[in-house]
């Protein structure tokens, strides 16, 4: 998935930030993908396409940019 990123940010600001993302032509498709729960703390859940639920993977090896 090169080229995406995940934010995390209070859900109560995710309309903001969509809507500041969504005015730059690199981030027009971005979209609001799932919310960290009580009742799931330090995962993220992930809405499919399919309207079902997944988990975000914990990110795994070296955690740098990588530049090419």
């Amino acid at each position: 998935c090169e080229g995406r990123m995940v934010i995390m940010a209070p859900e109560e600001d995710s309309e903001k930030i969509l809507t500041a993302l969504k005015a730059t032509p690199y981030a027009k498709d971005a979209a609001f993908i799932g919310r960290i729960t009580e009742d799931n703390p330090e995962r993220v859940i992930l809405n499919t396409e399919l309207g079902t639920c997944t988990l975000l993977p914990k990110p795994q090896g070296e955690l740098l940019p990588r530049i090419c």
